[in-house]
């Protein structure tokens, strides 16, 4: 997971405008433009949850949801000038990590 989040973050430095310009869509258009990424994201995060790497017990469109969110969440703060992009991909994957990770299995 951590390659995919690396290499979604730095495309998405490359185009960090869609990012603002996708939050006026509305969300069926959104789902549409986003299927092929979010498809095989999803499916890791399946597969993921199949091995036990990945929390079984919340929905995997759930996960999927929250770590597009998380993304989102950094590239509007690199956007702001919060963040600069290194330290916000450090942060988006820690972040993507807890929110993966079983609880029960970590706790």
């Amino acid at each position: 997971m951590v390659r995919v989040l690396r290499a979604a973050w730095r495309t998405i430095g490359r185009y960090r405008g869609l990012v603002i310009v996708n939050q006026r869509l509305e969300p069926a258009e959104l789902r549409a433009r986003t299927a092929p990424a979010t498809g095989l994201v999803g499916e890791l995060v399946r597969r993921g949850q199949r091995s036990g790497a990945f929390d079984p017990e919340l929905p995997a469109a759930w996960l999927l949801g929250a770590v597009v969110d998380l993304i989102h969440a950094a590239s509007r703060q690199v956007s702001a000038g919060v963040l600069d992009p290194a330290e916000a991909e450090l942060m988006l994957l820690r972040t993507a990590a807890a929110v993966l990770t079983s609880h029960r299995a970590a706790g």
